[in-house]
């Protein structure tokens, strides 16, 4: 099967499955990241092996996505643990990142300019500058990703 053909087929079914999900729902399933990787991680597979394991993991962890009855409540299983599992070996094999993920990591900032304020002897003041050199750190970082279409 060829890869646009594929992805379109791979994204019909993650519609389907998510049809009755909220915006909170479809957040804790990882909808967007999933969608984003479909598109994006091809792209970055050179050897068939290759491609056909990312094929068979994405088609594996959409098919154990839960189905939402009826109003009923989502019970997610062990789908988040199979979702974090995705995620970290894109994250190491194709050095794709979610979008957020360097500016979480900005926060620790705060602890850095904690030490700096102790220092200092305002310790709001050393907070407040670590944190915004951090955030500012992290924006920079996945605003790299992105342009290096990185970013999921």
């Amino acid at each position: 099967m060829e890869i646009p053909a594929w992805i379109e087929t791979q994204v019909q079914k993650l519609n389907s499955k998510t049809q009755g999900y909220t915006e909170k729902e479809k957040s804790k399933a990882g909808y967007s990241y999933l969608k984003n990787a479909l598109y994006l991680v091809p792209e970055k597979i050179a050897d068939e092996t290759t491609l056909q394991e990312f094929k068979a993991k994405s088609e594996h962890l959409i098919d154990t996505l839960p189905i939402k009855q009826d109003g009923g409540k989502l019970e997610y299983g062990s789908y988040p643990s199979a979702l974090s599992s995705y995620k970290n070996e894109i994250k190491k094999e194709y050095n794709m990142v979610s979008k957020g993920t360097y500016l979480n990591q900005g926060a620790l900032g705060m602890p850095v300019g904690f030490i700096l304020g102790l220092l200092f002897g305002s310790i709001i003041f050393g907070m407040l500058i670590g944190l915004t050199a951090g955030m500012a750190m992290g924006s920079a970082l996945e605003n790299k990703a992105k342009k290096e279409n990185r970013l999921l």
